[in-house]
C-alpha cells in the first residue's frame, strides 16, 4: 500500500511537469510570432524613416533647382544684363559704366543663396566673363576666377545643338589655390530663344551642400547618401561611412533601376545594406539612402533576447519541480502569481513559508528574484517606449504634411488620433532677415523657429485645435478646424503669433497661409500652397500674414514684361528730361493695367522698373541716402495699395529727386572730370598716350570722355594733346641745346620727323626755325 501511495504521487508529480513542458510550447510559440512579426516591424520602420529622410531631400534638391532657374531667369531678363547682352566686339566690356554693377548684381545673386558656390556671366563675342568681383578675358588669363574654364567646351556643344539652358553634373571646378572641388554647373544661354548666342550665365553650386541636407539617418545609424545624375554619374556622396568605390556606386544605381525591388538589402564591401531610393521627377535625379542592417536588427535581437531569458527560466523552473513536492511546486507558483502581477515584488517570504520550504527556500527566492529582474527589464523597455512617442508624433506630422499617410510604419505606430474637426489648414512661419544688432543672426534660425512654435503652443492653447513641428527653415502649425472658423480662425491665430514673436523676440517673421481641406490626406496641398506663396513673397519686406489667394494670379497668365518702356524711362533720366520720363511712366501703368494682372504682381513689375531706375542712380552715387534720405523706397513702394497711388509715388518721388541729383553731380564730376583729365595729360603726356588709355582709367567709355572734354574745353582730346606737347616742345628749344631728336623722345614722339611734321603743322614752321628765329629775336632785342 505503501508503494503504491509513493508511485501514485510520484506519477502526480511527473505529470505537473509533463503538463508545466508542454505549457511552455505556447510561451514558445508566442516567442516566435513575436520575434518574427518584431523584425518586419523594425524593417518597415527602416523603410519608412529612410523613405521620410530622401524624400526630404529630394523635395529640398528640386526646390533649389527651381530656384536655381528661376532666379537665373529673372536675373537675365533684367535690362543691365539685356543691354550686356548688345555690346558688339568694341567698346571692351570692362570698360563700361554698366560692367561694375553686372559685377556687384552677380556677387549678390550668389551670397543670396547658401547653395551657390560661384556665378559668373560670359560674353560670347569678346571672350571675356564678369564674376567674382571682376573682368577676366578667356584667352590670356591664368589666375584669378578662370583657372577653371572646363565649362567652355560644354557650352559650345550645347550652343552648337540650339540649347536653351543645361545642368552639368557633375564638373570639376579649379581653385586658385590649385585645389579643386566637384560642382554641379546650371547654364542659361542669352538671349531667350537666341538664333545667335551672345551671352550665357554660368550658376555653380557646391555638392558639399548636398550632402549636408541630411543631419540624420534612422536608428541614428552610420548611413551613407548618394546622388546620381540621369545617366548614372555619381553626383555627390556623404555620410559617416567610407566613400564609395565608382563600382560599387554603379552596383547601387543599376540596383536603382532594377524592376524587382522586393529586396531591400544589398552587399556593399562585404556588409548588408538596407537601400532606399527616389527618383526626382523634375530633373531625373536618383538618391540613395543606404543603412547598415546591424542598426536596425538591434531592437529585434533585443526582443530575441527577451523571449530566450523567459524560455529558459520556465524550462529551468520545469526541472526543479521534479525534484519538490507538489505542495511546495503550488506555493512557487502562487509566489510566481504574485511577483507577475505586481503583488509583494522584492518582499521576503513570510516566516510561515520560510518553515514550510526551510531545506529549499534558497532556491525558490532565487527563482523569485530572476523573475523580478526580467519584469524591471520589461518596466524598462516599457520607460523607452514612452521616451520615442514625441518621436512618432513628429514623423506622424511630417507625413501628414508630405502626403505620406499611406506607409504602413504611421499605422504600426498606434499613435493616438489628434484630430476630431472635419477641416484642415496649414501656416508656414519664416524667420525673415535680420537686421544688425537683432537677438537672433541668420546662424540661430533654429533656435529662433523653436522659440516661435512655443509662443504659438501658448497662443492655441485651450482655443483652437493644431499642432505645431519644425523642418529645416520653417515652423509650420497644422490646424484642425471647425467649419464655422475656416475663414477668420487661420488669419486671426497668424496675425496673433507676428505680433507675439515682434513684442518678445525682437524679431519679425512672414506667414504665409495655405488652402483649406476636408481630409487629413489632402493637407500636403495646403503645406505646398503656403510653401509656393512664401516662395514668391522674395521681393517683399516681410513682417506679414499672406494667404495663398491674396499671391495667386492664374496659372495659364502670359504676360511680357515691357523692357522696351523700361528702357526709354532709363534714357530719359539719363538726359535729365523730367517731363518725359514721366510720360513714359505712365505709359508703363497703362501696360500693366491692361494685361488685367492682379496688384500684388503689378507690385512686383513696379519694384523691377525701380531696380532699374536706382542702378541709374548708382552711376553717379551709391549712397541712396543723398536722394531718399532715411526712407527705403522698396518698403515706401510695397506699402502702396493701388496704381494711382505708386505712379503718383514714382513721379514725385523718385522721378524729380533722382534726375535732379543726376544733374548736381554731372556739373560737378564733369568739371572734376576734366580737371583730373588735364592734370593726367601733364603727367603722362612723353608717353603713348590715347583716349581709349585714358577713358579706361577713367572708367568711362571713350565717346563719354570725347565728347565731355570737347564740350568744356572746346577742343578735342587729341588736339588738345598734341598743342600741350608743342607748347613743352617750345620751351625745351629755348631754354635747352637739346637736338630735335632729343626732344622728340622727351615729349612722346616715336622720332625727330613726327615732330617736324606736327610742329610745322601748327606752328607755320619747323622746330629748327623756330629756334633760331627766337634766338635772333633775342639777340635784336638785347
Amino acid at each position: 500500500m505503501r508503494a503504491f501511495n509513493w508511485a501514485r504521487q510520484l506519477f502526480s508529480q511527473k505529470l505537473i511537469v509533463v503538463l508545466l513542458i508542454i505549457s511552455i510550447i505556447p510561451v514558445l510559440g508566442f516567442g516566435t510570432t513575436m520575434y518574427v512579426t518584431g523584425s518586419r516591424i523594425v524593417e518597415s520602420e527602416v523603410s519608412r524613416s529612410s523613405q521620410m529622410a530622401i524624400t526630404q531631400v529630394r523635395d529640398q534638391m528640386d526646390r533649389l533647382v527651381s530656384q536655381v532657374e528661376k532666379f537665373s531667369s529673372q536675373f537675365s531678363a533684367q535690362s543691365n544684363v539685356m543691354g550686356f547682352m548688345e555690346v558688339d566686339a568694341s567698346p571692351t566690356i570692362g570698360s563700361l559704366p554698366q560692367s561694375n554693377t553686372l559685377i556687384n548684381d552677380i556677387s549678390n545673386f550668389v551670397s543670396s543663396m547658401p547653395a551657390l558656390h560661384s556665378a559668373y556671366l560670359y560674353h560670347a563675342k569678346q571672350q571675356i566673363v564678369l564674376g567674382g568681383g571682376g573682368a577676366w578675358r578667356i584667352t590670356n588669363v591664368t589666375d584669378g576666377l578662370l583657372t577653371d574654364k572646363s565649362w567652355l567646351p560644354i557650352l559650345e556643344e550645347a550652343v552648337a545643338q540650339r540649347k536653351l539652358s543645361l545642368w552639368i553634373t557633375p564638373r570639376v571646378f579649379a581653385e586658385t589655390t590649385g585645389a579643386s572641388r566637384e560642382v554641379i554647373t546650371y547654364m542659361q544661354m542669352l538671349p531667350f530663344f537666341y538664333s545667335e548666342m551672345k551671352a550665357a550665365l554660368i550658376v555653380n553650386i557646391d555638392t558639399a551642400y548636398l550632402v549636408d541636407s541630411v543631419s540624420s539617418y534612422p536608428f541614428g545609424a552610420k548611413g551613407k547618401l548618394l546622388i546620381f545624375g540621369p545617366d548614372g554619374t555619381l553626383i555627390a556622396q556623404g555620410g559617416p561611412l567610407a566613400n564609395v568605390t565608382i563600382a560599387e556606386a554603379q552596383t547601387i544605381f543599376n540596383t536603382s533601376k532594377s524592376s524587382d525591388l522586393s529586396s531591400p538589402t544589398l552587399k556593399l564591401d562585404g556588409d548588408d545594406m538596407y537601400a532606399q531610393y527616389e527618383v526626382s521627377t523634375l530633373n531625373g535625379w536618383t538618391y540613395a539612402m543606404l543603412i547598415p542592417e546591424e542598426a536596425t536588427m538591434h531592437s529585434v535581437e533585443l526582443l530575441k533576447k527577451l523571449i530566450m531569458i523567459t524560455t529558459l527560466i520556465l524550462c529551468f523552473a520545469a526541472l526543479l519541480v521534479f525534484f519538490f513536492s507538489y505542495n511546495v511546486f503550488q506555493r512557487g507558483l502562487r509566489r510566481i502569481s504574485q511577483l507577475v502581477f505586481g503583488e509583494g515584488r522584492n518582499s521576503k517570504p513570510s516566516s510561515k513559508d520560510k518553515q514550510q520550504v526551510f531545506s529549499y527556500h534558497h532556491r525558490v527566492d532565487e527563482i523569485e528574484y530572476r523573475i523580478a529582474g526580467l519584469l524591471d527589464e520589461v518596466d524598462d523597455v516599457k520607460a523607452e517606449w514612452q521616451e520615442q512617442l514625441p518621436l512618432l508624433r513628429e514623423q506622424y506630422l511630417l507625413s501628414v504634411l508630405f502626403g505620406d499617410l499611406h506607409s504602413r510604419s504611421v499605422e504600426n505606430a498606434r499613435v493616438k488620433p489628434l484630430f476630431e474637426a472635419p477641416y484642415f489648414s496649414v501656416i508656414v512661419i519664416e524667420m525673415d532677415n535680420p537686421l544688425d544688432g537683432a537677438r537672433f543672426a541668420s546662424e540661430d534660425a533654429r533656435l529662433f523657429l523653436f522659440s516661435v512654435a512655443n509662443i504659438s503652443k501658448e497662443l492655441m492653447k485651450s482655443k483652437i485645435v493644431g499642432e505645431t513641428v519644425l523642418t529645416s527653415r520653417h515652423a509650420v502649425i497644422l490646424l484642425n478646424l471647425q467649419e464655422d472658423a475656416i475663414e477668420h480662425e487661420p488669419t486671426e491665430l497668424a496675425q496673433a503669433i507676428r505680433y507675439a514673436v515682434e513684442m518678445y523676440l525682437k524679431q519679425s517673421v512672414t506667414l504665409a497661409i495655405g488652402r483649406t481641406v476636408d481630409n487629413l490626406y489632402h493637407v500636403a496641398l495646403s503645406y505646398n500652397d503656403a510653401l509656393k506663396t512664401i516662395q514668391d513673397n522674395w521681393f517683399k519686406q516681410g513682417n506679414e500674414v499672406i494667404s495663398y489667394r491674396d499671391a495667386a494670379y492664374p496659372l495659364n497668365e502670359t504676360f511680357i514684361y515691357p523692357s522696351d518702356i523700361e528702357k526709354s524711362i532709363l534714357e530719359q533720366l539719363r538726359d535729365g528730361n523730367a517731363e518725359g520720363a514721366s510720360h513714359e511712366l505712365d505709359r508703363f501703368g497703362v501696360h500693366l493695367k491692361q494685361e488685367g494682372i492682379t496688384l500684388q504682381l503689378m507690385k512686383t513689375y513696379y519694384v523691377q522698373l525701380l531696380v532699374s531706375m536706382i542702378r541709374v542712380l548708382q552711376e553717379y552715387e551709391d549712397n541712396l541716402t543723398n536722394v531718399f534720405g532715411n526712407h527705403n523706397p522698396y518698403a515706401d513702394l510695397v506699402a502702396l495699395e493701388s496704381t494711382n497711388s505708386i505712379q503718383d509715388w514714382f513721379k514725385n518721388s523718385v522721378i524729380i529727386p533722382i534726375i535732379a541729383y543726376i544733374q548736381t553731380l554731372r556739373k560737378n564730376r564733369t568739371k572734376g572730370m576734366i580737371d583730373q583729365t588735364k592734370e593726367f595729360i601733364a603727367d603722362r603726356y612723353a608717353q603713348d598716350l590715347s583716349l581709349q588709355f585714358v577713358a579706361d582709367y577713367f572708367r568711362v567709355s571713350p565717346s563719354y570722355l570725347s565728347q565731355l572734354f570737347k564740350k568744356e574745353v572746346g577742343d578735342t582730346f587729341i588736339n588738345y594733346v598734341i598743342r600741350y606737347r608743342i607748347e613743352r616742345v617750345k620751351e625745351l628749344l629755348l631754354e635747352s641745346e637739346l637736338s630735335i631728336a632729343k626732344i622728340s623722345e622727351e615729349v612722346g614722339y616715336s622720332n625727330a620727323q613726327q615732330l617736324i611734321r606736327v610742329f610745322k603743322k601748327l606752328e607755320g614752321m619747323t622746330p629748327g626755325e623756330f629756334r633760331e628765329s627766337q634766338l635772333k629775336y633775342a639777340l635784336k632785342e638785347g
